[in-house]
């Protein structure tokens, strides 16, 4: 018990050390010091999700959007850079992407497995559709992408926003990919600047450290997933400041519509 106390001490300043280095503008991990100062804050997946990435504030975006119809300038900008017309999107959170895609596309599924965030996107896409604001083309799912590869069939495009770093299990991940890669010929992936840096900085070395998957944030991390899978791939940065990957592969014969 002594011996793992003395090692948490020393991984918690060693780590410390780290990102105090970077906060100076040392290498590695050069990031804004409000960022690590975010990024310490946030120490549990749950929290980081309720408070970042495309459904950032999702809250004040929902009742922005309930009452106006308006979506982020955000939400925006993540919906003009995704291809095709039958989007699947895992970890759709409360539908604000989504629901967004569905202005524009031709038939929008969204997957999220907690109850919660599903619920809110059911009664998101409800509202809109009473609305006018959009069709029948958007449909929610509460079930987990990693086991509902039948939705795939006549997917044009895989959609996963701030999403796959938070897996665990490079099996899980690898499998998940392998079925993707079999079924769907585009990916979008949108990583996170701050995730990204917190791997540069202390992400490697670390064996059961789940800071390693971090490296899934990144522009490289995600290239290096998709070209493994035999896609084709073109990486960019959105005016916030986010990675995204986009991959293509032949996959030979025509799209159906989602059943």
């Amino acid at each position: 018990m002594f011996r793992f106390t003395l090692f948490f001490t020393w991984l918690t300043w060693a780590i410390g050390r780290i990102i105090t280095k970077s906060r100076r503008g040392g290498s590695p991990g050069k990031f804004d010091p409000a960022l690590v100062s975010r990024y310490r804050k946030e120490t549990t997946i749950q929290d980081y999700s309720q408070k970042s990435g495309p459904h950032y504030n999702a809250d004040i975006e929902l009742k922005s959007l309930l009452s106006q119809g308006k979506w982020s300038s955000r939400i925006d900008e993540i919906a003009a850079l995704i291809p095709g017309e039958r989007i699947f999107e895992m970890g759709s959170a409360e539908g604000l992407l989504a629901s967004r895609l569905a202005l524009s596309k031709a038939q929008v599924l969204g997957s999220e497995v907690s109850k919660n965030r599903y619920d809110s996107a059911e009664r998101l896409r409800v509202s809109l559709t009473r609305k006018g604001t959009i069709g029948s083309n958007l449909i929610f799912t509460p079930r987990d992408a990693r086991g509902a590869s039948d939705l795939f069939a006549g997917v044009d495009t895989f959609v996963a926003c701030r999403v796959i770093y938070h897996f665990r299990s490079m099996r899980d991940l690898q499998d998940l990919f392998k079925k993707v890669g079999a079924e769907i010929g585009c990916v979008f992936i949108l990583g996170d600047a701050l995730k990204a840096g917190a791997f540069e900085s202390f992400g490697v070395g670390f064996a059961f450290n789940p800071v390693k998957f971090f490296n899934y944030a990144s522009s490289a991390g995600m290239e290096a997933l998709l070209k493994s899978h035999g896609y084709e791939t073109v990486a960019g940065e959105t005016g916030f400041g986010d990675p995204y990957v986009i991959g293509r592969k032949d996959l030979g014969g025509s799209p159906t519509l989602i059943g």
